[in-house]
């Protein structure tokens, strides 16, 4: 009984199986290699941005430490000569204005980046015995109150401790600066009043700068609210939040409170690392697009050269396929012949003289060679019986 199913051929089926065992495999490999990838570059960048951020800390506080002793040095010193006079509060009966000026230029001197150093008592210094000195030397307003300024204020807020202030512009220089300020106290612990130093901003953005160790990645100094205390773009500073960007506003409580803090997000990784003297937190971010360029490249060159070498094997399968389909066509196609015979006067019709020529050591081979012999046997049959006939 005739099939009527639809023939597939085995080169189709052969081809099929092929290409989705490929695919399969080329899938499960380039996921696997995709997710290796991206797990080693996301290592690599966050050594990279944790070197780049603890180095910035560690280089702030290193110097913010040099600051802080020599302030701690230059209060010892003041102190020490105000008990010496004996004088009931520090003035300029203790030590002249030029006197202490040239005191805190010294000190100037030797910290590198300081735009001023000053000191000042209790007493308003438009008031009788106020004591105000800067260096360099500043001519303030006649009305100026120290005690009204931010330095004043943070110092006296921060008992025994050095207090740092959030950028602002410093009245005697023009300059966006920070300052360092503390009391000033005698043996006894009394406040005789604050000694300041101011620091640059643009110093902190050198800082940076000088401790830029890969491309792309962007770093700043940030106050207890996320307001920029280092910027490019100077007006930016003090003005703009970083959480204005709504990606780094849903990590705000972890940057500003956690010690340290890494997060690989979307669009940015983010590293961050806080200075508790200061109350500030240094924060460094790189676009994921950047992280992951060399990634990206190295998957698709994989991908191309996948499809290439998919394409040369599966020319190479097609050419094989073919060469064993034509044996097995030709072998078909003369065992129909046979099958369709109804008398012997029909099957000698047929062409038995039909050899399949092939030398594949296989079973194609072995296939091809036994139909030749089995053809050899039904045409032998044939002769001798058609002799029989004639006898």
């Amino acid at each position: 009984m005739k099939n009527n199913r639809k023939k597939r051929s085995i080169r189709t089926q052969l081809l099929v199986f092929f290409l989705l065992g490929v695919l399969t495999l080329t899938v499960t490999m380039s996921v696997n290699f995709t997710i290796r990838m991206r797990a080693i570059a996301t290592r690599q960048v966050e050594s990279t941005i944790r070197e780049q951020i603890l180095g910035l800390r560690d280089r702030l506080v290193l110097t913010f430490q040099i600051y802080e002793d020599a302030l701690r040095h230059a209060s010892a010193g003041i102190s020490l000569l105000y008990e010496q006079s004996g004088e009931p509060f520090l003035g300029s009966q203790v030590i002249s204005e030029e006197e202490m000026r040239r005191f805190l230029m010294r000190i100037k001197g030797n910290l590198p980046n300081a735009t001023q150093v000053f000191m000042a008592n209790n007493i308003p210094s438009f008031e009788p015995g106020g004591y105000f000195v800067l260096a360099p030397a500043w001519n303030f307003p006649p009305d100026f109150d120290q005690r009204t300024r931010p330095w004043f204020i943070g110092a006296k807020s921060r008992p025994g401790e050095v207090d740092f202030s959030d950028p602002y512009m410093a009245l005697a220089t023009g300059i966006f600066s920070v300052s360092l300020s503390t009391i000033i106290y005698d043996r006894n612990r009394n406040d005789l009043g604050v000694i300041v130093v101011d620091i640059a901003v643009e110093s902190l953005t050198d800082i940076v700068a000088a401790m830029s160790y890969a491309e792309g990645i962007y770093s700043w100094f940030l106050n207890g609210e996320g307001l920029f205390i280092n910027h490019e773009n100077t007006d930016a500073v003090m003005r703009d939040n970083f959480f204005d960007n709504p990606f780094f506003a849903a990590y705000r409580h972890q940057i500003l409170n956690n010690y340290t803090f890494f997060t690989i997000g979307d669009t940015w990784v983010i590293y961050s690392a806080r200075i508790p003297s200061a109350g500030w937190v240094v924060v460094s971010v790189i676009p994921t697009s950047v992280v992951f360029a060399d990634v990206n490249r190295a998957i698709f060159t994989t991908v191309i050269a996948t499809a290439v070498i998919i394409a040369l094997l599966l020319a190479i399968l097609v050419f094989a396929l073919r060469r064993i389909s034509k044996t097995i066509v030709t072998i078909v196609q003369s065992l129909k012949d046979i099958s369709d015979v109804q008398s012997l006067k029909d099957i000698s019709e047929c062409d038995l003289t039909r050899r399949i020529n092939i030398n594949a050591n296989n079973e194609i081979g072995d296939l091809a060679h036994h139909f030749n012999q089995a053809i050899e046997k039904i045409r032998e049959l044939i002769i001798n019986a058609e002799k029989r006939q004639i006898h």
